[in-house]
């Protein structure tokens, strides 16, 4: 393991909010809780941000293997 510190957050450049569930929880269906939500739109060509996020999710996704292992 590096000695970087795990990435828990991401600080991103301009980007845009499409459905954003922010100031009030909502219910997708009958049996599910209220939640917050919202999907993130990124330009293509910002490669910087891009990386920030493909990082965080690639960080995420070998702490739960190796929880499930």
């Amino acid at each position: 393991m590096s000695d970087q510190k795990p990435i828990t957050s991401v600080a991103t450049g301009v980007i845009r909010l499409s459905y954003a569930n922010v100031w009030e929880a909502k219910k997708m269906d009958d049996d599910s809780d209220a939640k917050y939500g919202t999907a993130v739109l990124i330009k293509k060509d910002d490669k910087f941000t891009l990386d920030k996020v493909n990082a965080a999710i690639d960080h995420l996704v070998a702490e739960v293997k190796k929880r499930l292992t």
